[in-house]
């Protein structure tokens, strides 16, 4: 399973319409674009973002060149908890799943204990790991536990 960031977006304090249709900035925009070639590298057999813009327009290069359709779940927006991502992990149908999200879900994901254990075994630090545009690549045990975690970045 990846989980990704949303892209950096179009400033809060000066976007004029509402926070959900906020879309990504010129940076952003690059950073997709960047990360889908990352992505890629895994198989991609579903994407699942925030109803958000700026998580659709991240997604939008991967579902491009996957060819995968993406799905939008309320449970990953900006006000959700993690408990949506942590029920995934035991299911099979997810673990080639890559699901966009905002900095307040992944941050509670940090909490829950075998992933921020994988965080710290990596080096990997909570403000590396919240770093717009980027991902994290989990890898899970069939019994649902984090055994590994990568923090991919787009180049561009």
């Amino acid at each position: 399973m990846t989980i990704v960031r949303h892209a950096l977006a179009r400033d809060k304090k000066s976007w004029p319409g509402p926070d959900l249709e906020r879309p990504l900035d010129p940076i952003g925009e690059r950073q997709a674009a960047g990360m889908a070639p990352l992505l890629m590298q895994h198989k991609v057999r579903r994407i699942i973002s925030s109803p958000a813009i700026r998580c659709v327009q991240t997604m939008q290069p991967l579902a491009d060149a996957a060819n995968v359709p993406i799905e939008l779940w309320e449970e990953l927006g900006r006000d959700a908890n993690a408990t949506r991502i942590t029920s995934c992990f035991t299911d099979l149908d997810y673990h080639n799943a890559v699901l966009c999200t905002h900095g307040e879900v992944l941050h509670q994901l940090l909490l829950v204990d075998n992933v921020r254990r994988m965080a710290r075994h990596g080096k990997l630090s909570p403000r590396r790991l919240l770093i717009k545009g980027s991902a994290w690549r989990l890898e899970i045990t069939t019994s649902g536990r984090v055994s590994k975690l990568n923090h991919l970045r787009p180049t561009k």
